[in-house]
């Protein structure tokens, strides 16, 4: 699965986008995982 954590001209803004892509793939990963039940 692929998920757009970032737009291009975001990239180019500054250091700051790369926490904020770290605080998105923990939310995603965290959400990910409660789906990861066993049936």
């Amino acid at each position: 699965m692929r998920f757009k954590v970032a737009e291009q001209e975001d990239l180019n803004s500054g250091f700051e986008i790369h926490q904020q892509i770290k605080d998105r793939k923990a939310l995603v990963d965290s959400r990910l995982k409660e789906w990861e039940q066993p049936f």
